[in-house]
């Protein structure tokens, strides 16, 4: 091969590398801005977040914040120094999302039961809208969901008025396998933290598998 045909063939290569390149580097850009919308756009309105980073697979939130809404009875349902979220992003151009990991650092939350016995957790995120949109909600399976150093306080409107309250510190949780809005397969929870009490603290655990949508576990 002469040595004009060698440059040639290098500059086609060098062209086709670069072409690539700049077509990887917008498709990364499409995805992550997609992730990142939806990440806002799940977060609503009320919500409060110091910065959210966005990278390769992946979306970082940081100082996150949903305040609770009217008669709440804590001034927030969620708070956390950072939640990552770890996704597939070929996925998020089709109808079922995939949701490698949600890792959640150093957070706070809080539950109520109402006093005709509903369970409400994280409302604004978890409970339907009242306007229902035409477009049929993508699925969203989601590997493993983990919780670190976490406190939960959980209010029972059942038994006082107001609420009688129980806090757990140090919780440390992981969850595998979930499969958005069905939650009909079969999900394995691990969890440990410490019971506070009036006198003394206690220590709970609880490690096994739940159906959400059947409530077999």
């Amino acid at each position: 091969m002469t040595t004009t045909k060698k440059t040639r063939w290098g500059l086609i290569v060098i062209i086709t590398l670069a072409v690539l390149a700049a077509l990887l580097a917008a498709a990364f850009h499409f995805g992550v801005q997609a992730l990142k919308g939806q990440v806002e756009k799940a977060l609503g309105p009320e919500s409060e977040v110091a910065e959210i980073r966005v990278g390769w697979g992946a979306v970082e939130i940081l100082g996150l914040r949903l305040k609770g809404p009217g008669g709440w009875p804590a001034e927030d349902t969620l708070r956390a120094k950072r939640i990552l979220v770890e996704s597939d992003l070929r996925s998020l151009l089709s109808d079922h999302i995939r949701v490698s990991a949600i890792v959640i650092e150093d957070a706070y939350i809080s539950a109520l039961r109402t006093a005709d016995g509903r369970m409400r957790v994280v409302p604004s995120l978890l409970e339907a809208k009242t306007e229902k949109s035409s477009a049929a909600e993508p699925k969203i399976g989601i590997g493993r969901i983990e919780l670190k150093n976490a406190a939960m306080e959980f209010f029972d409107a059942t038994v006082a008025k107001p609420p009688l309250k129980v806090r757990l510190e140090q919780l440390n949780a992981t969850v595998d396998n979930i499969e958005l809005p069905d939650l009909a397969v079969r999900t394995n929870l691990d969890l440990a933290g410490v019971l506070k009490g009036t006198h003394q603290d206690g220590h709970i655990t609880i490690k096994g598998w739940i159906i959400p949508a059947t409530k077999d576990s």
